[in-house]
C-alpha cells in the first residue's frame, strides 16, 4: 500500500503532461509538444501515448529519425510490446529504409516466433510501399510457419487488393468455412471486383467441389452486385438449419 501513493502520483503527472502535450499539438506547437512528450519518456520510456504523440509531431516536423533511439529504448525495456514493434516498422518505413523494416520484423519474429502479429504488421508495412507481391510473400512465410489459418484472412484481403480476384475468392471461401461470421468481411473485400472478373469468380464458387459456404458467399456477392434474383435461389437452398444463423443471413439479404 505504501507504493500506491507514488504510483498514483506518477500516473497523475503523466496524465497531466499528456494533456498539456496534446493541447500544444492541437494548436500547432509541435516542437513544444515534442519537449513535453520526451519529458514523459524520461520517466517512462515505454509510455505508448507519448511515443505515438512523438510519432505525430516528429512527422509534422519532418524529423521521423528522432524516433529511432526512443523506440530502441522502449523495446529494450519491453521487448514483447506489439504496439512498439509496430511503431518501429512504421518509423523505418517513413525513413525509406526497407532493409531496416525487414531487420526489425525479423527481430520481432525471433522474440515471438509463434505469433502472427509480426508477419501481419510487416506485410502491412510492405504493402504500403506498393509491393503487394512482397507483402503476400511475408504472409505466405508466416502461414508456412504458423499454419494456414493464422494469416488466412490477411492473405485473402491482400490477394483481393492485388486484383487477383479468382484466387481471392478461393481464399475467402476457406476463411469463411472456418469462421462463418466473416462472411460480411469476405463480401466487402470481393464485392469491389470489376464486372469483367465476376463470372470467373462465380464459376469458382459454384463449380465442382463447391459447398454450402461457397454458395452462400456467391449469393452474398450477387446480392451486393445488384443481382438479387440470382442470389435468392442460392441462399434459399443453403440456409443453415440453426434458426438464429438462418435469420442472420435472411436479415442480411433483406437489407441488401
Amino acid at each position: 500500500m505504501l507504493l500506491a501513493g507514488p504510483r498514483a502520483g506518477r500516473a497523475q503527472a503523466e496524465s497531466r503532461a499528456l494533456a498539456e502535450a496534446g493541447e500544444l499539438e492541437r494548436v500547432g506547437r509541435h516542437a513544444d509538444a515534442a519537449v513535453r512528450y520526451r519529458g514523459i519518456l524520461r520517466a517512462d520510456p515505454t509510455s505508448l501515448p507519448a511515443l505515438l504523440g512523438l510519432e505525430r509531431v516528429f512527422t509534422s516536423l519532418g524529423r521521423p529519425d528522432s524516433l529511432v533511439p526512443l523506440v530502441r529504448a522502449a523495446l529494450a525495456r519491453d521487448p514483447l510490446n506489439q504496439a512498439i514493434h509496430s511503431l518501429e516498422l512504421r518509423v523505418w518505413f517513413a525513413l525509406g529504409h526497407s532493409d531496416s523494416v525487414t531487420s526489425a520484423a525479423r527481430r520481432w519474429i525471433a522474440l515471438a516466433p509463434r505469433r502472427a502479429d509480426p508477419y501481419r504488421e510487416w506485410a502491412f508495412t510492405v504493402a504500403q510501399r506498393g509491393d503487394l507481391a512482397g507483402a503476400k510473400g511475408v504472409l505466405s512465410e508466416g502461414a508456412g510457419r504458423l499454419g494456414d489459418a493464422a494469416l488466412a484472412q490477411d492473405l485473402a484481403q491482400l490477394t483481393a487488393l492485388a486484383g487477383e480476384w479468382t484466387e481471392a475468392a478461393r481464399q475467402w471461401v476457406a476463411v469463411v468455412r472456418g469462421n462463418p461470421e466473416l462472411l460480411p468481411a469476405a463480401t466487402g473485400s470481393l464485392t469491389r471486383a470489376p464486372a469483367v472478373a465476376r463470372d470467373e469468380m462465380l464459376s469458382v464458387l459454384l463449380g465442382v467441389g463447391g459447398d454450402s459456404t461457397s454458395r452462400r458467399l456467391a449469393a452474398d456477392l450477387l446480392a451486393g452486385w445488384g443481382r438479387a434474383d440470382e442470389a435468392w435461389p442460392l441462399l434459399d437452398a443453403t440456409l443453415p438449419q440453426a434458426p438464429q444463423a438462418a435469420a442472420v443471413l435472411l436479415q442480411r439479404f433483406a437489407e441488401r
